[in-house]
């Protein structure tokens, strides 16, 4: 079989904001995507801050964006990620 016409197994995860869980209420920021036979391991997010304000406008947009990057470091194996980042794919 062609490398191209491979199938992989691809899994994820989303990334959400659970700004008070009391109230039970998230929403949906990111996704974490892996596929172990491809060595591929990548995360994307997207903040919009005028849906955090009507969630919440206790939560902190600064501390919240340096998390979601700090997962993106991780994934990158970026040396920001921590020594988790520096654990193979």
């Amino acid at each position: 079989m062609n490398k191209l016409n491979e199938k992989k197994l691809f899994e994820y995860a989303i990334i959400r904001v659970v700004p008070k869980v009391e109230r039970e209420e998230f929403f949906n920021v990111g996704v974490i995507l892996y596929c172990k036979s491809a060595d591929y391991l990548e995360a994307k997010y997207y903040l919009d801050p005028q849906k955090i304000e009507l969630f919440s406008c206790e939560v902190d947009k600064e501390i919240l964006e340096n998390y979601l990057q700090t997962w993106v470091a991780i994934c990158n194996g970026d040396k920001q990620g921590g020594a988790i980042g520096e654990l193979p794919t």
